[in-house]
């Protein structure tokens, strides 16, 4: 339709050619919120709509469900309190909106996406502890500007390179909940992750990796490493290694210490490699349980352990072994 129509008489009119055709109705409309609510054309339409004065949540809502055209509001720092479906029904399509947005009721993904790239205003969740699932763009676009988030993410498909990192480690600083994903590239781009040890980060290796680079990738997640070599050998403080070694089987590269280990960190790289352990001193005491001392035991050392055992329980004869 040509040129614009205006107030009640126009919105009659838009609705008569809504109600005429099953095709696209392209048309202009100005009027106030209340008119401009009682558009019946659909939402495949493009009616571009100007409101001459402030809108309320049901108002917005109702114009926005009959067009898909460009909407000019009259104030959009207006103040919307409703459910997350029908606030993101009101903005969908609406940038630069300004007002504060407070939600009733619990938000899907795509409902928080919406109403966050439409509006620079606070926005109140009702439930911040809403579990997210979906590709970590939309869970970031979502999630942006947010404080206080603390529902679990999972973000589909698999992360990569540097870019990936970016966008796992974005994840990890939009919530306090665990943060599941896939991320693979190299040893010195995924040593960049700043997520927690508690997230279930799946990581894949493509490359060789050194002790520093390992520690920081196990300390950025509690999900699998699957590395690309598992036989570089390993050099530096029992700390370092056991955290570095955390959480991985199947370990073959050789480990040299270069500062006395405890019994947990002496066990815990005993479990994780079957390469030859060099100690830092094999004359270290080692207190605790027979199992404990036994696993700490267990491997191949490049020379005999002389330590002080001290066992703080009965032990079984392959133990004491």
């Amino acid at each position: 339709a040509s040129g614009t129509q205006t107030g009640s008489a126009g919105v009659t009119a838009l609705n008569a050619l809504g109600t005429a055709t099953a095709g696209v109705v392209t048309a202009t409309a100005s009027g106030t919120a209340a008119e401009l609510a009682s558009l019946t054309t659909a939402g495949t339409d493009l009616i571009a709509v100007t409101l001459s004065d402030a809108h309320d949540l049901a108002q917005l809502k109702a114009i926005n469900n009959a067009t898909g055209g460009t909407i000019t509001l009259n104030d959009a720092s207006v103040d919307l309190n409703g459910s997350a479906a029908d606030v993101s029904a009101a903005l969908t399509g609406i940038s630069s909106y300004t007002g504060a947005v407070t939600l009733n009721t619990a938000h899907t993904l795509s409902e928080l996406k919406a109403i966050n790239n439409a509006t620079g205003g606070t926005i109140t969740l009702n439930d911040a502890s809403v579990a997210l699932s979906g590709s970590a763009a939309d869970i970031t676009a979502a999630l942006t500007g947010i404080s206080g988030y603390t529902g679990a993410v999972t973000a589909s498909g698999t992360q990569t390179g540097s870019a990936g990192v970016t966008a796992v480690n974005a994840l990890g600083t939009a919530t306090a909940g665990v943060v599941t994903a896939t991320v693979s590239g190299t040893a010195a781009e995924l040593a960049s992750l700043s997520t927690a040890g508690t997230d279930l980060i799946a990581v894949t290796v493509s490359n060789a990796h050194d002790l520093a680079k390992l520690k920081a990738i196990n300390n950025a997640t509690g999900g699998a490493i699957t590395l690309n070599d598992a036989s570089v050998a390993l050099s530096g403080s029992a700390a370092d290694i056991t955290a570095a070694l955390a959480g991985i089987s199947g370990y073959t590269g050789d480990v040299t210490l270069t500062a006395d280990h405890t019994l947990a960190e002496l066990k815990a790289i005993n479990n994780a490699t079957s390469g030859t352990i060099t100690l830092n001193s094999y004359t270290v005491a080692l207190n605790g349980s027979s199992a404990d001392v036994a696993a700490a035991l267990a491997g191949n050392f490049a020379s005999g352990y002389s330590g002080t055992i001290t066992l703080t329980d009965a032990h079984t004869l392959p133990q004491l072994k």
